[in-house]
């Protein structure tokens, strides 16, 4: 038998270590940034826009994954967070003076909150399993997200009953399970106003072909109702409305759409095609935040649209 060269087994190692950085196994730190060292895209950038006209976000320009605030033009950069783990998925309170993040640690990832200046880091959910997509109520006393059990991402039709939607209260108690999430990849969004949810999911046609559906569920009946083709759901600040991802010609040229739930009425934001990420509305509901990305790596720029008038403003970079 022909021994093996020491460069084979040290080839063979480094693919084993990636796999298994990638999946989270092994006791190696999985998670977003394990994905993303590998070469995967930048998870939880996810722009917002507070009701002051200050932005925050997540990027990967400080080598690990951190919270920036600045302007709306980009302007006035300020580093919020400064830890050895990756932190993303930010997201204001209704006053703008807190901001909900999700913070990685052992490739889980836990819910936290902080003053709008990053002081006052407070850790809200413990536990296994991956939380994401917090978003604030109305009144700004709970926090609603999406856990999901640490390797259903990785085995298809997996059901764990931790697995869902979620709410907590800002102080880190009560803690309510508001929907069980049985559909491989399915994410689930509350309205602030706490009655309704809008489901974004995978279907599989007859040819394989994958169709992003959008879906709102009554919270009282749990009745569903078909929306929009489309992904990346987010609700206006009076859970009236939606806006969302559609690509409506199959080309991967992925537009903004604006769509009132109650009467299904739709309008396009922008024709530029392209692919674009993490839609939503500002604090007051008088803006429309959206990543552009070149190349689909989870990084671009920021841009803001004014929906009384159009107008588009250049936030800055996420890189």
């Amino acid at each position: 038998m022909k021994p093996v060269s020491k460069v084979t087994v040290l080839v063979t190692l480094s693919i084993v270590t990636a796999l298994l950085a990638y999946l989270g196994f092994g006791g190696i730190s999985g998670g977003r940034w394990a994905r993303y060292s590998v070469g995967g895209r930048y998870a939880g950038a996810r722009p917002q826009l507070s009701p002051v006209g200050r932005l925050v976000y997540s990027s990967p320009r400080s080598g690990r994954g951190d919270i920036y605030s600045s302007e709306s033009d980009g302007s006035n950069t300020r580093r919020l967070t400064n830890n050895p783990n990756y932190e993303g998925d930010p997201a204001w309170s209704p006053s703008g003076e807190r901001i909900a993040f999700i913070r990685e640690e052992g490739g889980m990832g836990h819910l936290w909150l902080m003053n709008a200046d990053g002081s006052d880091q407070t850790q809200l959910t413990h536990g296994a399993g991956y939380v994401s997509r917090p978003s604030f109520s109305r009144d700004g006393s709970r926090i609603s997200f999406r856990r999901e059990h640490p390797w259903r991402r990785y085995i298809p039709g997996a059901v764990a009953g931790s697995t869902g939607l979620f709410t907590i209260g800002t102080d880190g108690t009560d803690e309510i399970q508001m929907m069980e999430l049985k559909v491989t990849g399915e994410s689930a969004v509350l309205s602030p106003d706490g009655t309704k949810v809008l489901l974004s999911t995978n279907v599989f046609s007859l040819t394989g072909a994958v169709q992003p559906e959008i879906w709102v569920m009554n919270v009282d009946d749990r009745k569903r109702h078909f929306l929009a083709e489309g992904g990346s759901p987010s609700w206006s600040p009076n859970s009236t409305s939606m806006v969302f991802l559609h690509d409506p010609d199959d080309r991967y040229q992925y537009d903004i759409f604006l769509m009132d739930v109650e009467t299904r009425r739709v309008q396009r934001i922008t024709h530029s095609g392209g692919y674009k990420s993490s839609p939503s509305f500002s604090s007051d509901g008088k803006h429309i935040v959206f990543l552009c990305e070149p190349t689909a790596s989870g990084t671009g720029s920021i841009t803001i649209v004014e929906l009384s008038t159009m107008m588009v403003t250049d936030g800055g970079r996420t890189d």
